[in-house]
């Protein structure tokens, strides 16, 4: 089994976000996953060109840039965690900037050929109400779904501003997200 991780918190390793998709990733690997992790914020990906040659060649995008290497990684595994902070109301601009990407996917064969892959998301905030900002969590998670992945686990772990910040409560959720991908 085969997991990707994707981070795209701008904090680097020591972030919130990037902690709890480390501690998701730890149990699976432990119980056998083979897991590889992206950082977004140091990968080169263009916006989406929006130019539709993906729809007359099979998923195919004609950007030759690092999104080429998820593209790859997204047909070989079995899931997904896509782990992202929130700092003003959304997803980070690149988190966005990768999803948009995925359209490739969406007017390709990719549901057909790939359905029944695990996706969950993590999503941590300075905000204490955890469902405040559930709803883009929620958003991103129904763009996978349309490609025919399983939404396994939507966390979203609030009042975590400060680095290693998460609870024990969200870092037992976080472990359990890991054996839910299994």
């Amino acid at each position: 089994m085969k997991i990707i991780g994707i981070t795209s918190s701008p904090r680097g390793k020591g972030s919130n976000s990037t902690t709890a998709l480390n501690l998701a990733l730890d149990v699976a690997k432990d119980n056998g996953a083979d897991v590889e992790i992206f950082d977004l914020t140091k990968m080169n990906i263009a916006d989406c060109q929006g130019d539709d040659y993906c729809k007359s060649h099979n998923g195919e995008c004609p950007v030759n840039d690092d999104m080429q290497q998820l593209y790859s990684a997204l047909k070989e595994c079995d899931g997904v965690v896509l782990a992202s902070p929130i700092y003003f109301f959304d997803l980070t601009g690149i988190t966005r900037i990768f999803i948009d990407r995925l359209y490739a996917f969406y007017l390709s064969t990719f549901p057909e050929e790939y359905k029944g892959k695990k996706f969950s998301i993590i999503t941590t905030q300075e905000i204490a109400d955890e469902d405040e900002f559930r709803a883009s969590a929620e958003l991103a998670a129904k763009g996978f779904e349309s490609l025919g992945f399983k939404i396994m686990d939507i966390e979203c772990f609030g009042d975590v501003n400060e680095p290693n910040s998460l609870s024990d409560e969200q870092i037992k959720r976080a472990q359990k997200l890991g054996e839910n991908l299994l």
